[in-house]
C-alpha cells in the first residue's frame, strides 16, 4: 500500500471515529467543482460541477468530499448558497472548517486556489478535520493571523501533495492543541507585512508532522517551532532568516538547511534557544551565514552523522545549553571571514560533547572552547588561519583523537599560535598531535595533562614561552621528529616548568637553531633509533604513528595505563604499555611496506572468584602500594600471570585498569593446563618511598572557566582584529 493511500485510510478511519463518538454521522456526499461549472448547479453529480470552492464548502457537511477538477479558481468575493441557504461567506476566511473534510484536487501543479490577495485561505476550527491533498493555494491574505492554513481549537489537518504559495504572515499557522501531518508539501514566498512582523513558512504552538516537502523563499524562517516537530527528508532553502527557528521539542531525520538567511540579517540556519530538546540525524547544515546556533539554559541537542559546512561565518555557536555531536563532518565554514578572529568551526559556551566526528578545513580555526568540552575518538585536520586549531580557555578533555596538519598563525615564526593553544584546563590522552605547521601544543597558562601522547613531525613540538604561568604534566608520551625544536622555553627560566611522569622520550633537535631546546626528557634517542612510523591507516577511528619494531618506546612505559590506545586496541601487549599514543601488537611493520591494521592475539578468556577479602595492588609483590579491594564472590577476568604464577594481574573492579592479587586469594574457571596459556606479565618498576602525586590520566579537572568574548560583529567588514 502506498503511503498516501494509508495515510487516506487513517484520515477516513479517524473520520468514523469522531463521527461515531459524536452525534449521529452524515452520509457522505461528494460535491464536484470544475472551471466549466455554475454555482447555480446541483454540485452533487461530475457532469453538473460548482465553478467555486467556496460554493463547494458552503453546500458541504460532515464527512463530505469535495472533488476539484484541474483549472485555476480565483476564490474571491462571491454570493454563495444560490440553490438552498447555507453558511455566508466568512470575513477574513475563505473556507472555514470545523467537521471532517475532505478536498481533493487534480495536482499540485494542476488545481490551483487563487484568493486574489483578499481572503486568507483555510481556517480549521472547533475540532475540525481537514484532508487537503493535491493542489495549490496561492495569494491568501486577510487580517491577522491570516496566511494559507491556520489550525486551532483542538483542530487537525492532514495535507498530501500541496503548495502554499504567497501567504500573508504564514503558510501554514498551528496554535496549542492542533495537529499537522504533511506529506510533499510546499510552503513558499510568504510575505511579512508591519506591524507582526511574520512572514513564517511554518508557525508552530502544537503538533507538526512533516514527510518530505520544500519550504523555500519565505519572508524570515521556513518554520519557526514553538512546539512539538518531526520533520523527515525536507529541505529549508533560501529563506529570509533562519531555516529553522525552533524552541520545542523536534526530531529532525535527513532534512537539508542550505542558503537561508536571503535578508542578510546576519541569522542561522538553524537556531535552537529556549530549553528545547532537538534531536537531529543524517541531515546537512550548509550555505548559510551560521550553520548552527544553541542557547537558552536546559536547551539540548544531539546531531548524529551527516554535515555542518560551507557556512559563511561559522559551522556552530553554543552559547548556553548542551551539544553532543556523533559522527558528524564539520567542514570548510568560515569562507566569507578570512584571517579575523571569528571562529570558523565551533565555537562553545556550553557543554559539549564531540565523538568519533571529523573537524577539517575551516578557516579561522576549529574549536573555541569557553566551557566544557570532550573530544572522542575524533580527527581535527587541514583547518588554517590566523586562529589556533583547538582553542582552550575553560575545562577540555581530549582522548583517543588526531590533531593534525593544521596551519595556525604565521607559520614561519615557529612561536606563532600552535594547533593547540590551553588558557585553562587541559587533559590530552591516548592522541596524536602531528604535522602541524606551526606549533604542536601551546600551553599559555592554566594546567595541561599529557598522557600516551604522540606529537610528532611539527615545526615545533612544545612551546612553553609563557612557562612562567602554567603548570603542566607530562606522563608516558613521545617528542618526536618535530622539525626545529621539540621545545621552546622562555629564556632565562633554567629547567623546563613540567612534571615528568611514568617514561617519556624525545628525539634529539638541532641545538644550533636559535630556539632549539630539547625538552628535558630523561631520555632522548635520534628519530633513527626511534623507529616510528609515518602517520597512516594502522585501524581504529583515526590516523596513528606506528611504532616499529626495536623501539624504545616499546613496553616501556610506567605506572597506570588506559585499557587501550588511540586506536581503541588494548593495553598492554607484552609486559608493559607501550610510550606514546600507539600499541604494538606483535604484527611485523616496515616503513617500506603498507601499514596493516594489527589484530589482538585472542585469548581463551579465564575468570577469578574472589574467596577472601583481598587487597589489588599495582605490582605483584607486597611492596607495591594498594589500587582496589576486593570481598568474597566478587569475579574479575584474569589478563596474566607473574613468571612464578604466584600472582595474577586482573581487571580492576572498582576502578579502570587492572592490578594484581595473590594466587591464594583467587579461584580459578580452569585447571592447571590452560593457566600456563597466560601471558607472564613483566613487573612494573619497584616504588620508591616518594609517592607520585598522579591523578588518573582521563580525571577531568575542577576549573572556572574564563569569560567568553565580547561577541565581534558579523557585519562582512569586521574588523580582522576584533577579539
Amino acid at each position: 500500500m502506498s503511503l498516501r493511500k494509508f495515510a487516506l485510510l487513517l484520515f477516513m478511519l479517524n473520520v468514523v471515529l469522531v463521527a461515531c463518538a459524536g452525534s449521529e454521522r452524515h452520509e457522505r456526499t461528494i460535491w464536484y467543482v470544475s472551471t466549466s461549472g455554475n454555482d447555480s448547479n446541483i454540485c452533487a453529480e461530475p457532469s453538473d460541477p460548482c465553478l467555486s470552492l467556496v460554493e463547494a464548502l458552503a453546500r458541504a457537511d460532515a464527512d463530505d468530499q469535495i472533488i476539484i477538477a484541474a483549472g485555476t479558481y480565483n476564490e474571491i468575493a462571491r454570493s454563495p448558497c444560490t440553490v438552498r441557504p447555507c453558511r455566508p461567506v466568512p470575513d477574513d476566511y475563505a473556507f472555514k472548517v470545523d467537521f471532517n473534510l475532505w478536498i481533493t484536487g487534480a495536482g499540485q501543479g494542476e488545481t490551483i486556489i487563487d484568493l486574489g490577495n483578499t481572503y486568507a485561505g483555510f481556517y480549521v476550527r472547533g475540532e475540525g478535520h481537514l484532508l487537503l491533498e493535491d493542489l495549490t493555494v496561492q495569494n491568501a491574505r486577510g487580517n491577522f493571523p491570516g496566511g494559507c492554513l491556520s489550525i486551532m481549537g483542538n483542530s487537525n489537518a492532514e495535507l498530501v501533495n500541496v503548495t502554499f504559495d504567497h501567504c500573508l504572515y504564514a503558510g501554514i499557522e498551528i496554535y496549542a492543541d492542533s495537529a499537522a501531518t504533511l506529506t510533499n508539501v510546499t510552503v513558499t514566498a510568504t510575505i511579512i507585512r508591519e506591524p507582526y512582523h511574520a512572514g513564517f513558512g511554518i508557525y508552530n504552538a502544537g503538533e507538526l508532522t512533516i514527510n518530505g516537502g520544500v519550504f523555500s523563499g519565505n519572508g524570515t524562517t521556513g518554520i519557526t517551532s514553538e512546539g512539538t516537530l518531526e520533520a523527515n527528508d525536507a529541505l529549508f532553502e533560501n529563506n529570509g532568516l533562519e531555516g529553522l527557528n525552533l524552541t520545542g521539542d523536534v526530531t529532525l531525520n535527513n532534512v537539508t538547511i542550505r542558503n537561508n538567511n536571503a535578508g542578510n540579517l546576519h541569522v542561522d540556519g538553524l537556531s535552537i534557544s529556549n530549553g528545547a530538546v532537538v534531536s537531529i540525524s543524517d541531515s546537512v547544515i550548509s550555505e548559510n551565514l551560521r550553520g548552527l546556533s544553541i542557547d537558552g539554559d536546559g536547551t539540548n541537542v544531539t546531531i548524529q552523522g551527516g554535515s555542518i559546512n560551507q557556512n559563511e561565518q561559522q559551522g556552530i555557536l553554543v552559547e548556553e545549553g548542551e551539544l553532543h555531536l556523533d559522527n558528524v563532518e564539520i567542514s570548510d565554514n568560515g569562507g566569507a571571514f578570512p584571517g579575523t578572529s571569528i571562529v570558523a568551526g565551533i565555537q562553545n559556551q556550553g557543554n559539549l560533547e564531540i565523538r568519533s566526528s571529523h573537524i577539517s578545513r575551516n578557516q579561522n580555526g576549529a574549536l573555541d572552547n569557553w566551557a566544557d568540552l570532550t573530544l572522542i575518538e575524533s580527527v581535527v585536520d587541514e583547518n588554517v588561519g590566523g586562529m589556533p586549531a583547538i582553542s582552550n580557555h575553560g575545562a577540555m578533555n581530549i582522548q583517543n583523537s588526531l590533531i593534525a596538519n593544521n596551519i595556525s598563525g604565521v607559520p614561519r615564526i615557529v612561536f606563532s599560535d600552535g594547533a593547540v593553544e590551553n588558557r585553562s584546563e587541559m587533559i590530552i590522552a591516548n592522541s596524536t598531535i602531528s604535522g602541524n605547521l606551526g606549533t604542536g601544543i601551546r600551553p599559555i597558562d592554566g594546567h595541561l595533562r599529557l598522557s600516551f601522547v604522540t606529537i610528532a613531525d611539527n615545526i615545533v613540538g612544545l612551546n612553553i614561552f609563557h612557562g612562567g604561568a602554567v603548570i603542566s604534566r607530562i606522563a608516558n608520551s613521545l617528542l618526536v621528529n618535530n622539525g626545529r625544536s621539540n621545545c621552546i622555553r622562555s629564556s632565562g627560566t633554567g629547567i623546563l616548568p613540567v612534571l615528568l611522569v611514568g617514561t617519556n622520550i624525545e628525539t634529539t633537535t638541532d641545538t644550533s637553531y636559535l630556539f632549539g631546546e630539547s625538552c628535558g626528557f630523561p631520555i632522548s634517542v635520534s628519530s633513527t633509533e626511534l623507529k616510528l612510523g609515518p602517520l597512516a591507516d594502522n585501524g581504529g577511528p583515526t590516523l596513528t604513528h606506528a611504532l616499529l619494531p626495536g623501539s624504545p618506546a616499546l613496553d616501556a612505559a610506567t605506572g597506570l595505563c588506559p585499557e587501550v590506545d588511540q586506536r581503541l586496541f588494548p593495553r598492554p601487549f607484552g609486559p608493559a604499555c607501550d610510550v606514546g599514543a600507539y600499541e604494538a601488537s606483535g604484527v611485523t611493520l616496515s616503513l617500506e611496506t603498507d601499514l596493516p591494521a594489527p589484530t589482538p592475539t585472542p585469548v581463551e578468556e579465564i575468570r577469578a572468584t574472589i574467596i577472601q577479602a583481598a587487597r589489588c595492588r599495582t605490582g605483584p609483590d607486597f611492596v607495591y602500594p594498594d589500587y582496589d579491594f576486593f570481598e568474597p564472590g566478587q569475579i574479575t577476568t584474569v589478563h596474566g600471570r607473574s613468571a612464578d604464577s604466584n600472582w595474577f594481574y586482573i581487571q580492576a573492579l572498582s576502578f579502570s585498569g587492572k592490578c594484581w592479587i595473590g594466587k591464594a586469594v583467587v579461584q580459578l574457571n580452569v585447571g592447571e593446563d590452560l593457566l600456563q596459556t597466560l601471558r607472564i606479565i613483566q613487573s612494573p618498576p619497584t616504588p620508591t618511598p616518594t609517592l607520585d602525586p598522579d591523578e588518573s590520566y582521563d580525571t577531568t579537572p575542577t576549573f572556572t572557566p574564563a569569560s567568553p568574548p565580547t561577541a565581534c560583529p558579523t557585519l562582512p567588514n569586521s574588523p580582522g582584529n576584533c577579539k
